[in-house]
């Protein structure tokens, strides 16, 4: 509630503008002056320091946004995947850059704004709709704030807030603007088309001679490329894993120590309405035992439903004083009044989810595997540089596969995309195109470093011998090439009667009359806009046509009665004439005014992208890569 509060009080384009400045550091990276020295600092931008908590709650709350999308089982290491993290530090470094430049600009926030902002927040309106100091002051513990910590942090958001409402200010869109606008976005074209199919069905076969020309013309098409043979071994986690044995002691430990990933917490629903003496608490719980129910008491004693309702919290999310009381409550049972520090509280639990912890006999078949992986991890590491040891001493591939228990597979033939250079898959080769990309970089003969291509997970190979590209002989590839040679004609039997009919409707024909002399028919689709899309009834959803893009470009530049053609992408060509254009009314009204609304969102958008370059040329950005590593150690490491 606290947090979609103070989101509320900033501009729109807040966010819009951080995750811009994000994107940025992502385009221009940013300097690394803590290299080297043991700072708690995550970033520094211009003498303003981002904290690691600054940086955690940013990124927890991108990992919250992505649980709304994903599900709940979305966790750090698939954030890590999608570059998450990079995101909130460039988002953390983008807010500390904001402060900067607040600062540079002097811009103030006096109490009588804090305070009003605070008294005008619906998040902490008590009974009568009005601000009640004893639900700020909770509202603040249960969201781990003080008093002061939230009002300092509230001054920095009011600051923020005048930079970028004074960036965002709309400046209205000329009237001619919006009618040019309008005018050119709703602009239609009637078209009347015709399809010229490209069918090699309908294309007799060729003769020898043609075929053997065709094919000498395109030979390259045909071979079979450059090929490697090459001998490989691979260092994996998953290998050494089944070699590690884990003792019931070590099981035991890991379970006690992570008991937490194996606990469901208890959970429920709790609402609240908070007295200031016992006296009206007592009163409202007996109008509940009398048959009313706790929303009727609540709403007739004025409590806003959105206060009183807590969520659902675990026992550490609760008031100490409360929380025994609350987890003692069933499903729809209230409480006897309670007194906390904030007053007297009746209380009533919804949603409730008992807690549960798995048996160490549920888990330890998981816990086994995921230890010995865990050890395997680390042993991969020591493993990979005793074997880059061994490479330097100059072992063989098969002294190394030897000497460290690896399996050694030779592989005849490998081409540069992966495959055995016919199309067919290479059995047991890593799937990673550094693979095929090493064995091709790499001389006949020489042994390529021992190389990581993810997780932990690395292969060394040997290029043994190394086959030129071989020309497959006609007969071979017969059937391919004839193929080929029909569709590249009806290609081009397509292309020239489009062009044809084109030159027909230039002379003064009609695209019917043309068309009907090849065999073909002529379409009137219905009117299409500039996307290529469908005119509808308003508020439609909206259909795309099925026409190629470059003609409905081409359309929208031509006049009335031109012919345009285009490719289908399958080898058929389209034909179309403008019929007609038609125009559309100046806008009006409602109509005017929400265009005018997004072309000065749009211009808003375009200063704070101004504004951003400006900003990172002003406060220089560095980060602490090591401490951010420390707090967020990727898998495995």
């Amino acid at each position: 509630m606290l947090n979609q509060f103070r989101t509320a009080s900033r501009h729109w384009l807040f966010r819009v503008f951080l995750i811009a400045l994000a994107a940025s550091f992502a385009v221009w990276g940013i300097g690394d002056i803590f290299r080297g020295r043991n700072s708690t600092v995550v970033a520094e931008v211009g003498g303003v320091e981002v904290t690691p908590q600054e940086l955690d709650r940013i990124y927890q709350g991108e990992i919250q946004r992505a649980r709304q999308i994903f599900g709940p089982t979305f966790d750090q290491n698939m954030a890590r995947s999608m570059g998450l993290l990079e995101r909130s530090v460039g988002m953390a470094v983008g807010d500390a850059m904001i402060r900067a430049e607040t600062a540079r600009l002097g811009l103030g926030v006096t109490d009588d704004m804090i305070a009003r902002s605070i008294t005008e927040a619906p998040a902490f309106r008590g009974m009568g709709g009005r601000f009640d100091r004893m639900v700020y002051e909770q509202v603040l513990a249960r969201n781990g704030y003080t008093p002061a910590t939230y009002e300092a942090s509230l001054a920095d958001d009011l600051r923020r807030q005048q930079l970028i409402s004074a960036l965002a200010t709309p400046v209205p869109a000329p009237e001619p603007l919006v009618t040019l606008e309008h005018m050119f976005q709703g602009e239609q074209r009637r078209l009347i088309t015709v399809r010229v199919p490209a069918d090699p069905a309908a294309i007799e076969a060729p003769s020898d001679e043609v075929l053997a020309t065709y094919y000498d013309a395109n030979k390259s098409a045909y071979a079979i490329p450059e090929r490697r043979a090459v001998s490989f071994a691979t260092l994996t986690p998953e290998a050494l894993a089944s070699e590690i044995t884990v003792d019931e002691a070590a099981l035991r430990e890991a379970y006690e120590a992570h008991l937490d990933r194996y606990t469901t917490p208890a959970t429920r629903q709790v609402l609240q309405m908070t007295f200031p003496d016992e006296a009206a608490a007592k009163a409202a719980r007996d109008r509940i035992a009398a048959g009313e129910s706790f929303d009727e008491v609540a709403g007739a004693l004025g409590f806003d439903a959105s206060t009183i309702d807590l969520g659902d919290v675990t026992r550490e999310q609760m008031l100490p004083e409360l929380a025994d009381a609350a987890f003692a409550l069933g499903e729809g049972a209230v409480s006897a009044p309670v007194q906390s520090p904030l007053g007297w509280h009746v209380l009533t639990a919804r949603n409730v989810v008992e807690g549960k912890t798995q048996s160490f006999d549920e888990v330890r078949r998981g816990l086994e595997e995921e230890l010995k992986l865990e050890r395997a991890v680390d042993k991969v590491y020591e493993e990979a540089t005793r074997i880059e040891d061994s490479i330097a001493g100059g072992a063989t591939i098969e002294q190394v596969a030897q000497q460290f228990g690896l399996d050694l597979v030779k592989i005849d033939a490998i081409a540069a995309d992966g495959t055995d250079g016919l199309g067919h898959p290479v059995a047991r080769a890593p799937e990673t195109d550094r693979f095929p990309a090493l064995a091709f970089s790499t001389d006949q003969g020489a042994t390529t470093p021992l190389t990581e291509w993810e997780n932990g997970r690395y292969f060394i190979l040997r290029v043994d011998g190394i086959t030129q590209p071989e020309d497959r002989p006609l007969n071979e590839v017969r059937e391919r090439v004839v193929a080929d040679w029909r569709a590249e004609e009806a290609r081009k039997q397509a292309s020239e009667r489009a062009e044809k009919l084109v030159e027909a409707v230039k002379g003064g024909a009609a695209l019917a009359a043309a068309a009907a002399g090849f065999g073909l028919d002529v379409e009137t689709p219905p009117a299409i806009d500039r996307r290529g899309q469908i005119a509808g009834a308003p508020g439609a959803q909206p259909q795309r046509a099925n026409l190629p893009a470059p003609l409905v470009r081409d359309a929208f530049a031509a006049k009335t009665g031109d012919a345009v053609a285009a490719d289908t992408g399958d080898g058929s060509r389209i034909v179309a004439v403008v019929a007609d254009v038609i125009v559309p009314k100046a806008p009006e009204g409602a109509e005017a005014a929400a265009l005018g609304a997004r072309l000065e969102q749009a211009q808003s958008q375009s200063i704070l992208t101004q504004y951003e370059k400006v900003l990172r040329a002003r406060h220089p950005a560095s980060i602490n890569q090591g401490l951010i590593n420390q707090m967020y150690p990727a898998a495995g490491s």
